[in-house]
């Protein structure tokens, strides 16, 4: 029979009677009675309180007096709070997968196709562009789902496993961005765009390396960058002939931001020597267009030499004379540079692939053996053919612009030997201390750039990681014997991130970081792949090769 528990008398009981109480109660189960407590347990009580009280006094004090200045700052509390509870949710069967793939796809669209500098500005937060309002639901799925659901780690970790240096390095250097955070001499501002740069760049590699799993995911990547080139060159062609973007006037008032560099960028870019007119399109920058266009050119590329439909490949063919027009019109080398260096190495790349899987084919063989004759001429024509000469080294146009990058490696390698730890992120410029003629604080070279902020372990993690790539993407791109049609993007994919190593030699700007990001996720995906599809093939061939080795048992006469 149960019978009522007595009802406590607990007014007027502190907070250490209280607990004695609770230890003394007989319905405690036997391994809690008469416990021994160290003497911090008898004081806790006493301390905890009073602590937690005065911290939420001085919290909200502190928030009162520098709101609406200091609301991110502000929000770090809760921003560890939700990591908590993301961690302690319980496992499920469904993640929201689905979910982070739409929204990946989102974010990927709006980094190329919305101008970054149109977005909602409200007082005490940072810019709210498409990329924060995409990117940052996109690594909350990206947690939610690694905390809930044993699969997906389990899939991530097989994959990621398969390029191990890969991912390292890449964790290596996000955690190096927040390392070096209290070197800057404006944490706020640097805070912010550490912050953006885990969620736009860390975040969407591993994302990548999840989506990029599943079949088709890849292609459709390549197809959207393909169709986005062709958007964007549209209003190129378009702002070439107003000789300023088409928005310029008639933004809304709740997207203008009033801010000096917005308005230089919607005021257009000239080349100061000639005063030409110089396309950006939806980027802040026309060497950022150009470098974009650069990194497309080997996914167009590929739908020309692939296993396409002739109106696909068609299509694609006729893509590439208008990209070269609106890199043209970017007057940016690096646009011409990469574009020239794009197109030789996929050549290569394509004829020694078609050459090993293809022996019946003579255009492989005949295209390798001639390939050194075709790269000469390439390159005898960037010094002998005047257009073309100009558009690669430049004329004496481009004097100013060369004199000021060798003057920053003269200048920038010296400050990272001095300061090998580096300064925070973007504060690169300031220390250095460069100018442009019209005297903005700048920076060529990304990797002057990249010393500069996050010092030499920053630089080895970060083109490490690159290098790293380049080596598995040669690899499995020459290997390759398989039908599937994402497998065969490992061509382009090398060939898009040696352009990347390359334009960084010369351009610092850090608008398509995403995209590059994105490519290494693809990049591990895609190995991973291959590697699971030879495991298989290897496992039938063995399989195939012990049946055929047994013997057949006779059958019994009659």
């Amino acid at each position: 029979m149960w019978t009522k528990a007595p009802k406590l008398n607990l007014a007027g009981l502190n907070p250490q009677a209280l607990l004695d109480l609770a230890l003394s109660r007989s319905d405690i189960q036997e391994p809690y009675v008469g416990a021994a407590r160290a003497w911090w347990l008898r004081v806790l009580p006493w301390l905890f309180f009073p602590a937690f009280g005065m911290f939420c006094f001085l919290y909200g004090s502190f928030f009162a007096l520098t709101a609406p200045y200091l609301i991110v700052q502000m929000a770090f509390p809760l921003g560890l709070l939700a990591l908590f509870v993301i961690w302690a949710l319980p496992d499920t069967r469904r993640a929201p997968t689905k979910s982070l793939e739409v929204i990946f796809f989102a974010f990927f669209m709006g980094l190329v196709l919305w101008p970054n500098y149109l977005a909602l500005t409200l007082p005490g937060l940072p810019w709210i562009t498409m990329a924060r309002l995409t990117g940052f639901p996109a690594t909350f799925l990206l947690m939610l789902c690694t905390s809930t659901s044993a699969s997906f780690r389990k899939e991530m970790s097989q994959a990621l496993n398969t390029v191990p240096w890969l991912w390292k390095l890449v964790v290596m250097f996000a955690v190096l961005q927040v390392l070096t955070i209290p070197l800057s001499k404006h944490i706020g501002g640097t805070l912010n765009q550490v912050v953006a740069a885990e969620i736009n760049w860390t975040g969407m590699f591993f994302i990548s390396a999840f989506v990029f799993l599943k079949p088709g995911r890849p292609e459709r990547w390549a197809v959207l960058i393909w169709i986005m080139s062709l958007i964007v060159g549209g209003i190129g062609f378009w702002e070439n002939v107003i000789h300023a973007v088409p928005w310029a006037g008639h933004i809304p008032a709740f997207l203008q931001i009033q801010d000096e560099v917005v308005g230089r960028i919607l005021a257009g870019q000239q080349r100061s020597a000639i005063g030409v007119h110089r396309v950006q399109a939806t980027f802040s920058t026309s060497l950022g267009l150009a470098e974009y266009l650069a990194l497309t050119v080997p996914f167009v590329l590929h739908f020309v030499f692939g296993n396409y439909k002739i109106w696909v490949r068609g299509a694609a063919a006729a893509t590439i004379p208008f990209l070269l027009y609106i890199v043209e019109v970017t007057d940016s080398r690096l646009g011409m540079v990469g574009f020239l260096l794009g197109s030789l190495t996929y050549m290569l790349l394509w004829s020694v692939i078609r050459w090993r899987t293809n022996k019946d084919s003579v255009f492989g063989p005949a295209l390798t053996l001639a390939y050194p004759v075709i790269f000469t001429l390439a390159i005898l024509s960037t010094f002998f053919v005047g257009r073309v000469r100009n558009a690669i080294w430049g004329n004496g146009a481009q004097h100013a612009s060369n004199q000021g990058r060798i003057g920053q490696y003269e200048d920038g390698i010296p400050i990272i030997l001095k300061a090998p730890w580096g300064h925070g992120m973007s504060e690169g410029g300031g220390i250095l201390n460069h100018r442009n003629p019209i005297g903005e604080l700048t920076i060529d070279t990304y990797y002057i750039a990249i010393g500069l902020d996050y010092g030499i372990l920053g630089l080895i993690a970060f083109y490490g990681a690159l290098f790293v790539a380049i080596y598995y993407g040669f690899k499995y791109a020459i290997t390759n014997r398989s039908n599937d049609r994402d497998a065969a993007l490992l061509t382009p994919l090398t060939v898009a991130l040696t352009n990347f190593l390359v334009i960084k030699s010369v351009f610092s700007q850090q608008d398509n970081h995403p995209l590059y990001f994105m490519m290494l996720g693809m990049l591990v995906a895609l190995v991973w792949r291959t590697n699971r599809e030879r495991a298989a093939e290897k496992a039938a061939s063995e399989s195939t090769a012990m049946a055929q080795a047994w013997p057949s048992r006779p059958r019994r006469a009659g």
